[in-house]
């Protein structure tokens, strides 16, 4: 619960920075993608598996998703890639963990 707060919060005051509607939808892909990762955990779990996955290692899908986003971008004509996008996609999942774990 602790670490959907987090993110929640960040969600709300993180995007209040003047960003565009492009930043918004990669910011809320990439706490979609870690929220996603991390309810992967707790079901596996209460079905008594253990699994790899937890706060830090959840950031890896969230960062392929970002990178991968951009490549794709870069190699086709009717889009546009900017690193800002990578950075929106995985800055709120890692303040949340970079919070959390401190």
């Amino acid at each position: 619960m602790k670490k959907i707060i987090i993110i929640a919060l960040l969600l709300v005051s993180g995007l209040q920075a003047g960003i565009g509607a492009d930043k918004y939808k990669h910011a809320y892909a990439g706490v979609g993608i870690y929220a996603g990762c991390m309810l992967l955990d707790t079901i596996l779990e209460s079905f008594g598996q253990d699994t790899l996955l937890n706060a830090k290692t959840c950031l890896i899908p969230v960062a392929a998703a970002g990178v991968g986003k951009e490549v794709y971008d870069s190699r086709h004509e009717n889009h546009t890639s900017d690193v800002m996008d990578t950075v929106a996609t995985v800055a709120i999942p890692f303040g949340a963990v970079t919070l959390y774990k401190w």
